[in-house]
Order: structure tokens, then sequence, then C-alpha cells
């Protein structure tokens, strides 16, 4: 699919593109999710309107594949594509948007999304500036919450003890920070912002061993166990950063999790409890 914001200068901008999967008889649609070079490139470009058409091109392509429609498509005709792209997905006009002629490629992976992906890299990430990501650590997780802490009052630090370590019969635990209100609470930062799925899954089994140690000792000696969590930020691993949380909320014992974005909230508590 191609971009086309003038049809006096026929200037052309891949902007995102279908695949028609004959094995599988089911159609992929894919368009480039950042329209900041487009921007720069045109001056009248606008966004919202686009993507809105982009969404519901999208929308149309999920339905066709809901249901039996494609089991009257001849994969082989490319009339019979034409139109089928016309009156169920885009209609060809002098629109903004418009699909280029097809092209026919040998299927080299059983994998669809492989081939989606492939596209995209050769087609559309171009179009896309890509922002480097920032990493959070264990370490700047701590950092950011001592910030938190600092901003509602310096004198709030007093209140906190670092680096504390948890001694058992066989085994010795360090938190970060250890402050009192009624329990005894024991701050812990735990990043998650990991590239792959399996250290994820061996973080939390880990995180859970840890806290299932700790059950006696933390009824005898009334400890709260509150996880500063960083969420991963690559799409792939969600799914097991979903079951790692579900896994430690599994440890009996009493607990709380504060996301990266709950730092502030939690330091609000901390000053409120302890200065209030």
């Amino acid at each position: 699919m191609q971009y086309i914001p003038s049809q006096l200068h026929n200037e052309r901008v891949n902007i995102g593109f279908i695949v028609f999967f004959p094995d599988q008889r089911r159609v992929q649609f894919s368009f480039t999710g950042s329209f900041s070079r487009l921007k720069g490139l045109f001056k009248d470009f606008k966004e919202t309107r686009i993507k809105s058409y982009l969404v519901q091109i999208e929308e149309n392509v999920n339905q066709i594949n809901k249901f039996d429609t494609l089991f009257s498509i001849n994969f082989n005709e490319v009339e019979s594509l034409k139109s089928l792209l016309d009156y169920q997905i885009l209609k060809s006009d002098d629109s903004a948007l418009q699909f280029s002629p097809f092209y026919k490629s040998l299927s080299y992976t059983s994998d669809t999304q492989k081939i989606v992906a492939d596209l995209e890299s050769q087609f559309l990430n171009e179009y896309v500036v890509i922002t480097p990501r920032t990493h959070f650590t264990e370490e700047s997780l701590r950092k950011s919450f001592l910030r938190e802490i600092i901003k509602k009052s310096p004198d709030l630090m007093s209140n906190f003890e670092l680096d504390y370590i948890v001694h058992t019969d066989n085994n010795e635990f360090k938190f970060d920070f250890a402050w009192k209100n009624g329990s005894f609470n024991l701050v812990k930062p735990i990043s998650f912002d990991l590239k792959e799925p399996k250290k994820i899954q061996e973080k939390s089994v880990l995180i859970y061993g840890n806290l299932s140690l700790l059950a006696d000792l933390a009824k005898k000696e009334n400890y709260r166990f509150d996880l500063l969590v960083a969420k991963p930020q690559i799409k792939s691993t969600f799914s097991s950063f979903d079951k790692a949380i579900k896994t430690i909320e599994e440890a009996a014992v009493n607990k709380q999790m504060y996301f990266e974005n709950d730092l502030e909230k939690y330091a609000q508590k901390a000053y409120e409890a302890c200065m209030g």
C-alpha cells in the first residue's frame, strides 16, 4: 500500500502492505507504526485521518479472515484478488491510499509471521524513527526510588535502612531498603526488562523461592515485602511477564508489587506513614 499525497506530482511512499497466503487461505495486512518521517516529508500529512483509514482496513481484513469469504477466492487470478480488495478492503479510487500492483513470490517458510516481519523490515522500517529505549535495571529502579524519596523530603531517608540483610539458618537475603510502618517493610527492586522469555520465567521462580523460604520468618517478624517491579518492553515477552507476576503472587507472604510508574505513589505512601 502506498501513500500518495499528490496525484499530480505522483509522489508515493510505502505505508503498508497486504499479503495473501493461499495455503492458509488467509490475508495479512500490516502498516507502519510510526509516521514521524512521513510528517517530515509532507507538510500537510494528516496522521489521524490516515491512521484511522489504516485501522479500518485492518479491521476489514480481520473480518474477512473470520468468515468463509476466502474459500471462494481464486488466489491465482489477479482479477479475483482485485475484486476482493475493491469490494471488501479498500475501494480503488483517487484517494491518498492505494495498493500497488500484485507481486507473486515463492513461500520460503511456513512461518507466515516471519514472512510478514521480513516484509516489514524491507518496506516499512525505513520510515520509522527508532528511539533508543531506556533499559530498566534494578539499579535504575533503586535510584529512581531514592530520587522520589528525597523529592518528598530529605528527612524521610532517616527512616530507611539501606542494604538490609535478613538472616535465616541456611541463607541470607539482601533488601535494598527497609522501613517500619506497623509491619517491617523490606523493599526489593526486580527488573523483568529482559529480552528472553525464559530468563523472565527463571527470575520469577527465583523470587518465588526466596519469598517462600522467608515465609515462616516473615510471619514471626511481621515482614512485608514491597517489590519494585520493572516491566519488559519487548512485546514477545509480555505473556511470560504476566505468568511471572502470577508465579510471584503465589508466594504465601505479605507482599505488594509496585511497577516503575508507581514509584512516586509508593514514596508518597512512605512519606505519609513516616512524616505525617
